[in-house]
């Protein structure tokens, strides 16, 4: 269920700065946990985001990764739609292969342990080195 949270953090320190937004999806649990763990983000920056999560209650939800978004500085934290998103400059998408089309080849995975499926699919929209259409 969370395999892949630490790999993706690694690619995310090294290449985030390029980028202006960073969409992580809702298909992971809790993401905003691994990112403030494994980036090692600013603790004020996670307490001030974090007072907006607190309408989750208001809104009848259980747990915050139930609202339909939610961000963590440059990290929006919600359902990819790629169609709709790969129109967007200067972004990142970070998935579960199940978030984005099946005829979508993409590039850059993190595999699982087996090294047969992918687990984390990170995609560059604007970029095509990052997928190709099969």
């Amino acid at each position: 269920m969370s395999y892949g949270q630490r790999q993706i953090s690694e690619i995310l320190n090294k290449v985030g700065n390029n980028y202006d937004k960073i969409i992580i999806s809702r298909s992971f649990s809790e993401p905003q946990i691994f990112l403030a763990f494994y980036l090692r983000l600013d603790p004020e920056l996670v307490q001030t985001n974090s007072r907006d999560w607190l309408k989750y209650e208001s809104e009848g939800l259980q747990f915050v990764d139930q609202m339909g978004e939610y961000n963590l500085g440059k990290y929006t934290i919600r359902r990819i739609n790629f169609p709709s998103d790969k129109l967007l400059t200067n972004t990142l998408l970070v998935g579960t292969p199940g978030d984005f089309p099946t005829n979508l080849i993409p590039k850059n995975t993190i595999k699982y342990p087996n090294q047969k499926d992918n687990a984390i699919v990170i995609i560059d929209p604007q970029n095509p080195s990052h997928y190709e259409i099969k």
